[in-house]
């Protein structure tokens, strides 16, 4: 009896803890020009970017806005925090490890993705439209600016029912960005 009950709190998540959206603040007030703003551009484009100076909010209003607005998506969005993330560590490679783990494989074949970032980036956008999740991609700074750009671009290209929001203090430059 406790497995089925187990299993079944499962389901009604979607996502595993490590995987889920943070809680928003408990109080959030203001801002509504840029909620308003988000309300729009989140399901209007493929990728999302809410850029400014630390400290001013970016992941708050983030969360604020999705809780608030989207509440019949948040069960099913995934939070991918690069604050702490290894340097090294291809960005494409933390985005598709989280997005495995959130569709909750046991296991999967790393071996012939690892060499190419363009396979990780491709996997991720796969894995987050075959079940139409929107994936917050927080503190994307954190990331080498070429990998963020070409992982961005390459969303933007290609992502068609997920949806992909990044906070990030730094505005990606490129033309290739626009889709």
């Amino acid at each position: 009896m406790q497995s089925s009950t187990l299993s079944g709190a499962r389901a009604a998540a979607d996502v595993p803890l490590a995987c889920r959206l943070p809680n928003p603040p408990v109080l959030f007030v203001g801002r509504a020009s840029e909620v308003r703003f988000l309300r729009e551009a989140i399901p209007a484009a493929p990728v999302t970017v809410v850029a400014g100076e630390g400290g001013l909010g970016k992941s708050a209003l983030t969360l604020a806005v999705l809780h608030s607005q989207f509440p019949e998506r948040v069960a099913r969005a995934v939070f991918v925090s690069l604050r702490g993330a290894d340097p090294l560590e291809p960005l494409a490679l933390a985005v598709a490890r989280t997005l495995v783990r959130s569709d909750g494989p046991a296991r999967f074949d790393w071996s012939e993705l690892l060499a190419a970032p363009e396979a990780l980036a491709t996997l991720a956008i796969d894995l987050a439209d075959a079940h139409g999740r929107w994936v917050v991609l927080d503190d994307l700074h954190h990331g080498d600016p070429g990998q963020v750009r070409a992982l961005l671009a390459q969303i933007s290209r290609y992502a068609r029912s997920s949806r992909w929001i990044a906070t990030t203090r730094e505005v990606p430059r490129g033309d290739d960005l626009d889709g």
